[in-house]
């Protein structure tokens, strides 16, 4: 945990300065780690992330009972559920 370390030890571990690394260094920790950057997934569409929430259980039994509760007349509370829904 580099928490509990110190600083001087961290930087001997990391074969590094308080200066930075050289350029030496730098191309030896690229080859090793790799680049020192992300890599961005592809986001999702506003449609499938409006989707996805319909694969979680709760949105379903909502959805049920949104349904049970319009097909009973029971117009406040479709409308409260629908108003949870969305």
């Amino acid at each position: 945990m580099f928490y509990q370390k110190s600083s001087q030890d961290i930087l001997k571990e990391c074969e590094s300065s308080l200066e930075g690394l050289y350029d030496f260094q730098v191309k030896k920790h690229s080859a090793k780690y790799g680049k020192n950057e992300l890599i961005e997934k592809k986001k999702d569409s506003p449609l499938v992330i409006f989707l996805k929430q319909f694969q979680d259980l709760l949105v379903i039994i909502l959805i049920f009972a949104t349904s049970v509760s319009g097909l009973s007349h029971q117009i406040e509370r479709t409308l409260l559920l629908l108003l949870l829904l969305f």
